[in-house]
């Protein structure tokens, strides 16, 4: 609903992808908790990641680097120290956008927390926006491919199609995830 409200008030098309549907999604996340912790802050109208602002951009890309780590380790939950290393401030969850749940839990007397994304598939994309803005080696294409397939390697087929949408990239290993033998 909230996508919807938001293409509607800026008379935009809906997303026809699946990665336009969660890169909206996540522009909504960012836009409500900047509007609610920053009331006076007036942002630009975002149709894409690169619109944003250099300071929001940067927490986005340090939650991007977040995800990338859990993807290619198999991990949905995250600790303190694991946001810490990926340069996101445990005292300013607020920098998280909203796209982070946290929990808390009592181990051997203490408070520990612990964080996960909404959604898997938002993991995945905030992963696959990480490695698009990876350095390019060699040729483009060759670095795309290699991507590719360690992604598919580690079974991460919606980590692919997510950033097939952010580069453009089709490649006959992601037109391979959509063919079915019947």
């Amino acid at each position: 609903a909230i996508i919807l409200h938001l293409f509607l008030s800026f008379s935009q098309a809906l997303p026809s992808t699946l990665h336009g549907v969660f890169c909206a999604l996540v522009l909504c996340c960012i836009i409500r908790e900047v509007k609610k912790n920053h009331p006076k802050r007036i942002l630009p109208y975002l149709s894409t990641f690169d619109d944003l602002p250099s300071d929001l951009l940067q927490q986005l890309k340090n939650l991007c680097s977040l995800a990338y780590y859990g993807t290619k380790n198999g991990k949905i939950l995250f600790s303190t120290q694991d946001l810490t290393d990926c340069g996101i401030d445990v005292n300013r969850l607020c920098a998280t956008f909203g796209l982070l749940q946290t929990s808390e839990s009592f181990v051997a007397c203490q408070k520990q927390y612990t964080c996960n994304f909404l959604h898997l598939s938002v993991q995945e994309l905030l992963a696959a926006f990480h490695v698009s803005q990876l350095p390019v080696e060699g040729t483009s294409d060759d670095c795309q491919v290699r991507v590719v397939k360690v992604l598919l390697e580690e079974n991460h087929e919606q980590a692919v199609i997510f950033y097939s949408g952010f580069t453009h990239l089709i490649h006959e290993e992601i037109i391979a995830l959509f063919r079915f033998d019947i």
